[in-house]
């Protein structure tokens, strides 16, 4: 299952996007007190590793790769189709489909209101 979900409401999509960026797709133990060398504190920063122990402490998460979601922020940043591939490792084909879907999507939600 993944963890967008918890990782968005504890950290916000700005914290959620640095975890999942810098650790996309592997799954991370989540050590139960914050200590000053652990990587994960170097890695993501010391509020975003805070608040992963806090709320994660002494368990293993899988982090996301959010292809989907990463799509959705990078094309609010204004980046071009071809940055937003290499940002989440695929091809063009990919972004465009998940624009796309997106579209649909908020086009659908406008209907049902």
């Amino acid at each position: 299952m993944s963890e967008l979900p918890s990782l968005r409401e504890l950290l916000g999509d700005e914290g959620a996007l640095i975890v999942v960026e810098r650790l996309g797709g592997t799954r991370v133990f989540v050590p139960g007190f914050i200590t000053a060398e652990h990587p994960l504190r170097e890695t993501l920063g010391e509020k975003v590793f805070g608040d992963l122990v806090r709320y994660f402490g002494k368990s293993m998460i899988l982090v996301p790769l959010a292809r989907q979601w990463r799509v959705e922020i990078y094309a609010r940043q204004n980046l071009t189709h071809a940055q937003i591939a290499r940002k989440i490792g695929c091809g063009e084909t990919m972004v465009y489909r998940a624009l796309k879907k997106m579209r649909a999507t908020a086009n659908q939600l406008a209907l049902d209101f």
